[in-house]
């Protein structure tokens, strides 16, 4: 019925418009009045054209390249729950830390049990020596990295962060999500090499059309140090996004290519990425491209829910973590 009326619409413009054009009445009243319904004319035209706002679409739930959004550390610590988990427990003080963006300062030459195998593989990447028994994490110790009490509550936070932070940035009022959980998470340390080449997520098999990704930076990252982006699909004019801790990124990863450099500044890079996708729009809800996903529900509520041991997510007793 809309495309019905959008024709009628059109055809009746074109109708007015040679009506009015070729009038033998030239009476200079009369020439204001043609040209004042004219307008109205292709006014309403104009209007009725435009879709509706609730109207959801997999081209318009990515449609904006990037935004920026701010939250409150605050209620969401991000940096020292993920810096409990990476570091894991510590017995003698050597890996204590006040600012992610200076982990590769930490002695790994000396750690004396496995280290999360993000640091181990950043410290390969940068060519910073590692201790034999930090390299030792085989799948025992990752087991028990993901069981941990640290990464548990860094989950419970970053769902709470996605109903409250992204869910409001990333559909209409009232939406529902789904998104990837865990997300991804990424440590580069100065010296390292580039984490992703250039590419949109289209060019990978099983991603989804209507997916809107999300950047969250744990660290400040600029110039060699952050995300590379294009401002429009396909153009090729990129750009290094500059955000602080605080901020998230939001940007349109299936059609616009992104990439990451090596990284020459002086400072550590972590954050993690994730992709969501509104549920109206989702083509097959258990992953998205490799990434599993979970829905939110009735604007507040998860499909996964945690053990009520963990309610909360008040950060870990340590004061080492910004």
């Amino acid at each position: 019925l809309y495309n019905i009326l959008t024709y009628f619409y059109i055809l009746s413009s074109v109708y007015l418009m040679i009506l009015f054009l070729y009038s033998s009445h030239y009476v200079s009243a009369f020439c204001s009045i043609r040209v004042l319904l004219l307008f109205l004319v292709f006014f309403f035209f104009l209007m009725i054209r435009r879709p509706p706002r609730s109207t959801l679409s997999s081209s318009s739930a990515a449609s904006d390249v990037y935004k920026r959004q701010s939250y409150d550390t605050a209620r969401f610590p991000l940096a020292r729950l993920l810096g409990d988990y990476l570091l894991g427990p510590d017995s003698d003080g050597r890996f204590q830390l006040s600012n992610l963006s200076q982990l590769h300062v930490l002695p790994y030459d000396e750690a004396s049990q496995p280290l999360h195998p993000k640091l181990t593989k950043a410290c390969k990447a940068s060519q910073l020596p590692i201790s034999q028994a930090g390299r030792r994490c085989e799948g025992a110790n990752k087991k028990a990295m993901m069981d941990s009490a640290a990464y548990r509550r860094f989950l419970e936070a970053y769902r709470q962060f996605v109903i409250e932070v992204l869910v409001p940035f990333a559909t209409e009022p009232g939406g529902q999500l789904l998104y990837q959980s865990p997300p991804t998470i990424r440590v580069v340390f100065p010296g390292g090499k580039r984490t992703i080449s250039p590419h949109s997520d289209s060019e990978y098999r099983g991603h989804q059309a209507a997916e809107v990704n999300f950047w969250v930076p744990l660290t400040p990252v600029y110039g060699s140090n952050t995300l590379w982006l294009e401002s429009e699909p396909g153009c090729g004019d990129y750009a290094p996004q500059e955000l602080e801790y605080g901020q998230v990124l939001r940007f349109n990863g299936y059609q616009c290519r992104h990439y990451t450099v090596p990284n020459l500044e002086s400072t550590s890079r972590v954050s993690f990425d994730l992709r969501v996708i509104p549920t109206a729009l989702c083509t097959h809800r258990e992953k998205t491209g490799e990434f599993p996903l979970e829905e939110t529900l009735d604007g507040g509520n998860f499909v996964c829910h945690l053990h009520p041991s963990l309610t909360g997510f008040s950060p870990s007793p340590s004061p080492s973590l910004p």
